[in-house]
């Protein structure tokens, strides 16, 4: 009785033994897999080169890193915006800026990998990756330090009466390692038709030049020296307007699809007007107060919402309250062309009368809905 109980006893041992060892040998198959062939140059050659996580390779020009965004405009996919995080290198082929958490900048051929930052042409220097706050074009190619954007909206009315409203804007902006310099232009003109007389008439004249000058002190502080605004608007009866402010400036929120930060500084303001009342000066120069946040959001991604506000004090001969706020809802639609809706507010407290003592209105609101072009 006991040879047949041993027999079969050693068998279904055998068994599970052979079982085991084809088990074990398949885990140590499916645990080395042959790595993904990714052909990337040692050396970047002709373009710069950024490896994603998932193996991507994407071939092109580095244009700048900055609030954990890098802009990248790849010879197949064009201009292309990524999540640092989602970075496993970098390789650049041009002489780069970069600059640290301790405000050191540092220019060269660049190497970023997980862990640390490193220059092909300078092997000595050596940086924790965590401590990367920007990178931007060398100075020495000064071409690619500049980027912007231009909108056009139109609104065409015919029939029983006719109406053209164009609004143009443009943005200008040169971003380095360590300062930012940002022009803007908004021009909105309307014509209708007088229903009375059949003639078209202008119902719409407004110009506003913005300058900034941004010293990026550290990551969350960053001191505006000058800003400059520079507006006309007939329909408010302003001839000339022109504001300078000093302010610093504070990073409330930075995140990888939003940002929200804020500045507050003395300002002087000199105003010049179309028309006043008999007796009363035709300009006057005003000291103030400036105070203003933007707020950025990246919906999804190819959806983005911003907001601006600024708020200016002044002397009651200057209107006392200023305020100007813009919102932008941006869609992209091919590459660099973006669908756009735009609202712009403008409210002055106290308007000043005209030669009739006629007083304009101290709300303005207009709605644009037009296209983008980013370049």
């Amino acid at each position: 009785m006991r040879k047949p109980f041993l027999k079969l006893t050693l068998r279904i041992i055998t068994a599970l033994l052979g079982y085991f060892c084809v088990v074990q040998t398949t885990l140590a198959q499916w645990e080395e897999p042959e790595e993904w062939p990714i052909n990337r140059p040692t050396m970047p050659i002709r373009f710069d080169w950024v490896l994603l996580e998932n193996g991507e390779l994407l071939g092109g020009d580095l244009l700048s890193m900055y609030r954990d965004k890098v802009r990248f405009d790849s010879d197949e996919l064009g201009l292309v915006e990524l999540d640092f995080d989602d970075i496993r290198q970098i390789r650049t082929n041009d002489i780069v800026s970069i600059r640290l958490e301790n405000n050191q900048i540092y220019e060269g051929q660049l190497l970023v990998d997980r862990k640390q930052i490193t220059f092909f042409n300078k092997p000595h220097l050596s940086f924790p990756r965590k401590q990367l706050l920007s990178i931007s074009p060398s100075k020495e190619s000064e071409d690619s330090i500049w980027s912007g954007h231009f909108g056009l909206g139109i609104n065409f009315k015919t029939g029983n009466s006719e109406r053209l409203d164009y609004t143009i804007s443009l943005n200008v902006e040169r971003l380095t390692a360590l300062d930012r310099v940002t022009l803007d232009y908004l021009g909105i003109l309307a014509r209708s038709e007088d229903f009375e007389t059949g003639e078209t008439v202008q119902t719409e004249e407004n110009q506003r030049v913005t300058f900034a000058y941004d010293w990026f002190y550290s990551r969350k502080v960053f001191f505006r020296i000058p800003d400059i605004e520079y507006q006309e608007d007939k329909f408010k009866n302003i001839d000339l307007k022109l504001t300078v402010a000093l302010a610093g400036g504070l990073v409330l929120l930075d995140e990888d699809d939003y940002f929200w930060r804020a500045y507050i500084g003395p300002s002087i303001q000199y105003t010049r007007f179309v028309e006043v009342e008999a007796g009363n000066p035709g300009s006057n120069t005003s000291g103030g107060l400036l105070f203003g946040t933007d707020i950025g959001y990246d919906f999804t991604e190819d959806t983005t919402i911003s907001a601006q506000y600024v708020g200016r004090t002044t002397s009651v001969e200057s209107g006392r309250l200023i305020h100007h706020i813009e919102t932008s809802l941006d869609v992209e639609l091919i590459d660099d062309l973006d669908l756009q809706l735009k609202s712009i507010f403008d409210f002055i407290a106290d308007p000043v009368p005209n030669e009739l003592g006629e007083v304009p209105e101290k709300t303005d609101i207009l709605l644009i809905f037009g296209v983008k072009y980013s370049f």
